[in-house]
């Protein structure tokens, strides 16, 4: 049998559901001036972007790299790996340029850090540094001279003897940056395949 509920006597009125959220309080709502301090308190709470660690194959050497990539900067080292005749024209064709050549501009130029494993362990890298404690970098002559390099491009040439190992180690920066692809347009290896 249902209970009915009779308006004139009151009787059979549905209990009150305790599982209900009582009301929001005044600071709680997002309107007005509270929502104004939540919108600077959220963009307070920014976190620092965590550097991509790149490891060189075959060594126990990786590279630091700051993932905060301007668009002139990617811009400038798209040209600088152009042939010098199109450098000056308004469109970037990746097709054109020299892969090798860029992805040594992005290591090179976003390289904060260089750490070396010590000898008998899994986890221990040191951070590279000069003798008075400043971080040493890819553009530092004392890393040039201990690797038998004249500048930065031949330090990469000798950390990355294999194309493919350093187009692999720049796209590692450029997507942990957020300036590939699959990163700026949510494309998947399976989305750009045309033959499957």
């Amino acid at each position: 049998m249902t209970s009915t509920f009779d308006a004139s006597t009151g009787r059979g009125a549905p209990e009150e559901d305790d599982s209900t959220s009582p009301p929001l309080e005044a600071e709680e709502t997002y309107s007005g001036a509270g929502s104004l301090a939540m919108l600077g308190e959220a963009a307070a709470e920014r976190t620092e972007i965590e550097p991509e660690t790149v490891e060189v194959p075959g060594v126990p050497i990786r590279l630091v790299c700051s993932t905060d990539i301007a668009s002139k900067k990617l811009s400038a080292w798209q040209r600088r790996a152009l042939p010098p005749k199109m450098r000056n024209s308004s469109q970037i064709s990746p097709f054109m340029m020299d892969q090798a050549v860029f992805h040594a501009a992005v290591l090179v130029n976003t390289c904060v850090a260089v750490e070396v494993r010590r000898k008998g362990s899994e986890d221990d890298w040191r951070t590279i540094t000069s003798a008075d404690g400043a971080v040493l970098t890819l553009t530092d002559k004392a890393v040039w001279e201990q690797l038998g390099a004249l500048d930065s491009a031949g330090v990469i040439k000798k950390l990355y003897p294999r194309d493919s190992d350093l187009a692999h180690a720049g796209q590692q920066v450029l997507d942990a940056a957020g300036w590939t692809e699959n990163r700026m347009y949510g494309m998947d290896d399976e989305d750009s395949d045309p033959t499957s």
